[in-house]
Parts: structure tokens; C-alpha cells; sequence
């Protein structure tokens, strides 16, 4: 997508309109698809702890560079990912089974669960060879990596967002609030409630 595009869509209603009024409210539309990702694979080199380390991964800091716990088969989910469909490991499917049927450790086969802020734990450890590969949603998106679909909602939201304050209209603003749900309905297209978000807790990673 070309920002320059959307500039200029919002400048054809409001040729007034700043780039710092525009990025207030572009900001804010892009904080909103970073925080429902779109769908997507990700790769995630599996990179194992060694030395001393704190074998709880709640205890995770900014510092480490590692992403696997190999006492508790652990790995960490880049924070970029929102939702978890499908897990692969070297190209093979892993089943996803619940938190007790972990604990119970009754499966000798690859399977693992998920937590709600996004750890995913096996059955049979993972080696630095490993190579995991997530479907589902994910964010740390930028304009120039969204697709066009996007240009729509992109545009309606700040001009919506313009006319609410620095342009205050309150005709033009429901015209444009309602252009601008359309839009994302497009874009993201998907039914509403399909998509269950892994809760952040803030960590540093």
C-alpha cells in the first residue's frame, strides 16, 4: 500500500488537512490491525537456552536472545502474533491438545498447547536444528506492508477522525465513521467473534 495514496484520498475531502493531523489518526487505525494482525505464516527459528538461565519463562527479560526452554519444552511466541491456527514442526502438523492433557503427559507422539499470553509447550523437545511454522494472525505492520484492500479503511479513518476534531463536522463525520467501518469490514473480511486473540501481559519480548 502507498501511503501517498491515502494522503491524497483524505486531501480530495479536506485539502487542509496536515501531515500531523493525518498521522494522528493513521496511527491509530494502524494500532488497530497490529492489534488483530492479519493472516499469515510465520517462521520461527528455534533457538535454545544454554548456561545459567531461569528455567521459568515468565521470568523472560528484554535480554535474552533465546526463545526455547528445553526443561519445560517451552517455546516463546514472537509478541507480533495475535492468534495461533495451525503449528508445524519441520513441516509436519503438531496437534494441539488441551493444558491438562499436557500436564498428564500421556502423549509419546509431537503435540502442544498454548497459554493464553502465547507459550507454546511439547511433548518431545525441539533441537536448534528446528524449525517451527506458525499459521495464523499477526501485527508489527507498517503502511508500505499492508496490501491496497486496506487504502479504504485507511483513509475513511482519518478523514472520520479529522472531522470529529481538528475539522469538526458532525454530519461528515458519521458519513465517513460509517465509510470507514465498511472498510475494514473489507479489508479484514472476516465474521465477527471468528478470531480469538492470545491476551499480552506486557512482557518483554
Amino acid at each position: 500500500m502507498n501511503i501517498n495514496t491515502v494522503y491524497a484520498d483524505v486531501r480530495l475531502c479536506i485539502p487542509n488537512a496536515t501531515l500531523v493531523e493525518m498521522n494522528k489518526y493513521l496511527q491509530q487505525a494502524l494500532q488497530y490491525i497490529n492489534s488483530r494482525g492479519l493472516e499469515r505464516k510465520v517462521v520461527i527459528p528455534v533457538v535454545t537456552a544454554t548456561g545459567t538461565y531461569n528455567a521459568d519463562p515468565l521470568s523472560r527479560t528484554a535480554s535474552q536472545t533465546f526463545n526455547y526452554y528445553p526443561l519445560t519444552k517451552c517455546l516463546i511466541v514472537p509478541s507480533t502474533i495475535s492468534n495461533v491456527q495451525r503449528v508445524y514442526v519441520d513441516g509436519i502438523e503438531v496437534p494441539l491438545i488441551s493444558f491438562s492433557d499436557h500436564i498428564k503427559g500421556t502423549y509419546l507422539t509431537q503435540t502442544y498447547c498454548q497459554t493464553e499470553s502465547g507459550e507454546l509447550y511439547f511433548t518431545v523437545s525441539l533441537t536448534d536444528a528446528s524449525v517451527v511454522s506458525i499459521t495464523g494472525r499477526a501485527g508489527s505492520l507498517t503502511p508500505s506492508t499492508l496490501p491496497d484492500r486496506f487504502i479504504p479503511y485507511m483513509a475513511n479513518s482519518i478523514i472520520a477522525g479529522l472531522y470529529s476534531d481538528e475539522y469538526k463536522d458532525s454530519d461528515q463525520y458519521a458519513v465517513y465513521l460509517r465509510k470507514a467501518n465498511e472498510g475494514k469490514a473489507y479489508a479484514f473480511n472476516v465474521e465477527p467473534g471468528k478470531v480469538q486473540n492470545i491476551r499480552r501481559n506486557g512482557r518483554l519480548y
